[in-house]
């Protein structure tokens, strides 16, 4: 819906950008090719009108038009909540990544789940997803009575997260001030590692691609870091939201809450 179908040009990702942000330069357009790797490591073209580029820009625009926002919100409130600020409150980030009729989560997606919509979701046609919806109000039914995500409120009944979910941590930003404060978590170097967890419900369900899926369940609920390629990419989105707001201009002292 965003972004050309078919597209298949080799230039197509800074073609795309530089008639959607005119004011990227000839610099910010390499970068950008960088920050995104080759066709050749996505997975093959939904339908075969499709083009080789397509889900290449479609994570690009993903994370210009959303994520990158979405996270920019979450990291300002993150470091209020570090820096002691007593009228902060903490932060959860979540991604839903269950598979649609693109075999990726499109816009909209998670609906379903989070308002619990059992005109969609039914234990015979869908249950992964009917569980992700249940894991998911666990949560947030428990955050409305306790402020905690993760506790079991039987005073009020909550059946609070089950044994198919999984724990939610606070989002702990890993950004700084500027691209040279960042942090890149390593969990695999350092169990211990706090920064930049979020909880993804539905990775690997297809139960709603139909025919083109496997009835897969995937699985209910994980917690994962991000990437290096995420804290690069959304980091260059972020120095550059000025771009696309007012007048195309990235102000001196950067984006603030």
């Amino acid at each position: 819906m965003f972004v050309p179908a078919t597209a298949s040009s080799p230039t197509a990702l800074s073609d795309f950008f530089s008639a959607l942000i005119p004011a990227l330069s000839a610099a910010d357009l390499a970068t950008l090719e960088t920050l995104y790797p080759p066709p050749s490591t996505y997975p093959p073209p939904p339908t075969a009108s499709h083009g080789a580029q397509f889900r290449r820009l479609a994570q690009a625009y993903g994370h210009y038009g959303y994520i990158a926002p979405l996270l920019h919100s979450a990291h300002f409130a993150s470091k209020k909540k570090s820096a002691g600020d007593a009228g902060a409150a903490p932060v959860w980030v979540y991604e839903y990544a269950a598979h649609a009729d693109l075999a990726a989560a499109n816009h909209g997606d998670h609906v379903p789940a989070a308002t619990h919509d059992t005109n969609i979701l039914t234990p015979h046609k869908t249950p992964g997803l009917l569980a992700v919806s249940d894991a998911m109000h666990a949560h947030w039914s428990s955050f409305a009575t306790t402020s905690d995500p993760n506790a079991v409120d039987t005073s009020h009944g909550n059946p609070g997260p089950t044994s198919n979910d999984a724990s939610w941590p606070p989002f702990i930003s890993p950004f700084g001030d500027t691209a040279a404060d960042d942090y890149i978590p390593r969990p695999a170097d350092d169990p211990t590692e706090t920064r930049g967890k979020i909880l993804v419900f539905g990775e690997g369900n297809d139960e709603l691609m139909g025919r083109l899926g496997q009835r897969r369940r995937g699985t209910v609920a994980r917690v994962r870091t991000l990437t290096e390629a995420e804290v690069r990419q959304f980091r260059f989105w972020w120095d550059r939201v000025g771009l696309s707001e007012g007048m195309g201009v990235v102000e001196e002292d950067g984006s603030k809450l």
